[in-house]
């Protein structure tokens, strides 16, 4: 059976044609696996345990026997490669895995909220009339006192994305509900004004409106209540009320003239709060196959 030869100075190894069992190994070597001199050490190693075992009937090459002989090499170069590959291997992908951590795990540990997400395609407002959504529950979910209206959706998206609804403008209600991520943050706790870290990670505003409750511990009845609880929240939005956060909105001329074109009057908290749910009302799970290529409709 021809045996590796190694070249130091080069750093290459050759290995017989002949030889099924070299070839394996000179693609492995090929690959970068392992240098050449190490090869030729596995070889001999694999040569001296093979004729340790097997005596004379390892050294000398019969025809009869020479499929029984490449196994056991081929054993033996295996046993002795795997752990060495092995590592390394894993050494790699630790690596890897330690210098690209998730997004969120890389928020969470700057502990500083991320930039304000915009609501691009997937943040715009949907058709209450989904093809496959219960239509009964969907009805049932619009309170009488806050029907659906293509403007007060457009209001209620505008406030969603919008920071100056929180203390210190650097947080908005799109801020834990991203459209990128789903209507989620993809954080194991969100993050609020301030670096200030919440109780639990937030959830998705994706067909909360067939909700019976808010939140993961149900504190909220309503979308209503839902956001008025995140904007007064010391840990999220820092309002030390709600008025506050409508003092800040009733400051800029383009929702004074938004809130008296869709409610009438000028802004206050429970139109504010109704104009916020009605966008979220909007947010139901994305159709599947073509449907989801059609363009959303801002009606309802």
């Amino acid at each position: 059976m021809p045996v590796a030869a190694s070249t130091a100075a080069e750093g290459t190894v050759e290995v017989g044609t002949a030889d099924p069992a070299g070839r394996v190994l000179e693609r492995a070597t090929s690959a970068g696996a392992f240098d050449g001199v190490l090869l030729t050490g596995i070889l001999e190693l694999a040569r001296r345990a093979a004729t340790r075992y097997f005596g004379s009937w390892a050294r000398r090459p019969r025809r009869a026997s020479k499929r029984a002989r490449l196994w056991v090499t081929l054993v033996a170069v295996t046993g002795i490669a795997t752990p060495i590959l092995g590592c390394d291997g894993a050494g790699e992908k630790a690596g890897v895995e330690a210098e690209a951590p998730p997004d969120g795990a890389t928020q969470q540990a700057s502990l500083k909220p991320a930039p304000i997400p915009e609501a691009g395609p997937l943040g715009q407002p949907r058709s209450l009339h989904q093809v496959g959504a219960p239509a009964d529950a969907t009805r049932a979910a619009i309170p009488p006192d806050n029907p659906q209206t293509p403007e007060k959706i457009a209001l209620g998206q505008k406030l969603f994305f919008d920071g100056r609804l929180s203390a210190d403008g650097t947080v908005a209600c799109s801020s834990c509900h991203d459209p990128a991520r789903a209507f989620t943050d993809g954080r194991p706790t969100s993050i609020g004004i301030n670096g200030r870290v919440g109780q639990r990670n937030a959830p998705t505003v994706l067909n909360a409106l067939y909700n019976k409750t808010q939140f993961w511990d149900g504190r909220a009845n309503t979308l209503e209540q839902q956001a008025a609880l995140s904007i007064v929240n010391p840990n999220e939005m820092g309002q030390p009320n709600l008025e506050a956060a409508v003092a800040r909105i009733a400051a800029i001329g383009e929702y004074r003239q938004a809130f008296q074109g869709v409610f009438g009057r000028a802004p206050n908290g429970p139109d504010l709060l109704r104009a916020i749910a009605s966008y979220e009302r909007t947010r139901q799970s994305p159709p599947s196959g073509p449907a989801r290529r059609r363009p959303p409709c801002r009606s309802s």
